[in-house]
């Protein structure tokens, strides 16, 4: 009796085993780890545990996320990544020349930068920064071990790599946007030829009909002809505005049944978060309803809310309101409305180099310069560099965009920037 229940123990264990051998093998091929505390949207199975940020921040730019009671920002004014704890006042910089589109692994922030459009990653310390791709990106989704974006530099197409820029692979060949990672597919709106050439820099675009494709790059389905922008992927659910029925929020299965139209209102920048979607309609104000469409409720002041973001129990946006936009916060409950930066619309130039990088970048790369002269050119918003050749002749001139750091030669030709020494 004992050696038979020795067998079936020593049985059990060999199942045991090989099942929990067959699911880790699985789950190594599809680039996932679980130990993770990103703040998560209760639609998304266990392989979505540990995702880089929610898929309705990245719909907004992901200019913010959270994790581990830490906020991480994008401080579009002073083109720096921030965090902030819990209920702290104080902000801890992390890195300048920063971006959106911030992902958060366990142990790298990656980002796209906004003067470059590269992917980036940096320590939580912000130490060992290194460009990660030369792609220009967008749409930045991490699942796993792997990042998934939109090419920019190839046409629009979805690309994935490994978080160390390694295995490029590029997934599909239609121009794509607005793209959700989410369990083993990618789900993404075929960008519409009309998109520039009939609406141009409207807010809504781009947009198109919705497909989906494999992460490994196969299957390429189309969902629905619907005209979607803002596109959001929760609950086995696609929620995004309808183009051809003013933008309009509706629903559909992830297979393309069930459409349902949830708002009969101008909806734009949806975030759906949790048991709710926000969303501005970019006249009268910030709106939150429940995942039926039902118990409207307005949030914060007048104004024109944009690229809203979910971060623990507060909203992050930009708001217009006159002649002064902000980086606002707000509490879910639209108490404590904060500004965290603002700019007046009539200045539209951003200083975000300084001379001291300028100098900074000439006394590091280039010598012997003499009569070193720089002068802020306001109509240009750039800094114009002079100086004495020391062998006699006319010497140089060089100009350096403020906001992006470029520089370039007296001819305007681009020569390098600031933050590439």
């Amino acid at each position: 009796m004992s050696k038979k229940w020795m067998r079936c123990s020593l049985i059990l264990f060999c199942i045991l085993f090989c099942f929990l051998l067959c699911r880790y093998n699985i789950n190594e091929q599809m680039g996932i780890n679980y130990p993770t505390n990103i703040q998560r949207q209760n639609n998304e199975s266990i392989n979505d545990v540990n995702r880089g940020n929610l898929v309705g921040n990245i719909a907004n730019d992901g200019y913010v996320l959270y994790k581990d009671n830490w906020i991480y920002y994008y401080d579009v004014n002073k083109n720096s990544l921030y965090k902030v704890k819990g209920v702290e006042i104080n902000s801890t910089k992390i890195t300048a020349d920063a971006g959106f589109n911030i992902n958060i692994t366990d142990s790298w922030i990656i980002y796209v930068s906004e003067r470059n459009k590269k992917i980036y990653r940096v320590r939580f310390d912000g130490t060992q920064k290194e460009k990660i791709n030369d792609d220009k990106s967008n749409y930045v989704n991490v699942l796993g071990n792997w990042i998934y974006y939109v090419n920019v530099s190839d046409s629009n197409r979805i690309y994935k790599m490994k978080l160390d820029g390694s295995q490029r692979t590029k997934l599909n060949n239609m121009e794509s946007a607005r793209i959700n990672v989410v369990s083993e597919w990618i789900y993404y709106c075929k960008i519409e030829s009309e998109t520039t050439e009939e609406f141009g820099d409207n807010f809504y675009s781009p947009y198109g009909e919705i497909y989906k494709i494999k992460v490994d790059g196969t299957k390429v389905t189309k969902i629905s002809s619907k005209k979607a922008s803002f596109l959001n992927v929760v609950h086995n659910w696609i929620y995004y505005s309808d183009v051809k029925d003013s933008l309009n929020l509706y629903k559909m299965r992830i297979d393309g049944t069930e459409v349902t139209k949830m708002i009969d209102a101008n909806c734009y920048y949806v975030n759906v978060s949790d048991d709710n979607m926000y969303f501005s309609d970019m006249s009268s104000g910030l709106f939150k309803v429940d995942l039926n469409g039902k118990n409207k409720t307005s949030i914060g002041v007048k104004g024109r809310y944009m690229n809203i973001n979910v971060a623990g129990e507060w909203l992050f946006f930009k708001l217009e309101t006159g002649d002064e936009e902000g980086f606002y916060k707000v509490k879910k409950d639209s108490t404590e409305l904060t500004k965290i930066t603002s700019t007046n619309l009539e200045q539209t130039n951003r200083i975000v180099i300084t001379k001291e990088q300028v100098l900074s970048y000439i006394a590091e790369k280039y010598v012997g310069r003499e009569g070193l002269m720089i002068k802020y050119l306001q109509e240009k918003n750039r800094y114009g560099i002079s100086w004495d050749n020391p062998g006699g002749g006319s010497g140089g001139y060089w100009e350096v965009d403020i906001a992006t750091g470029d520089v370039f030669s007296a001819l305007g030709k681009l020569i390098g920037n600031v933050y590439d020494k």
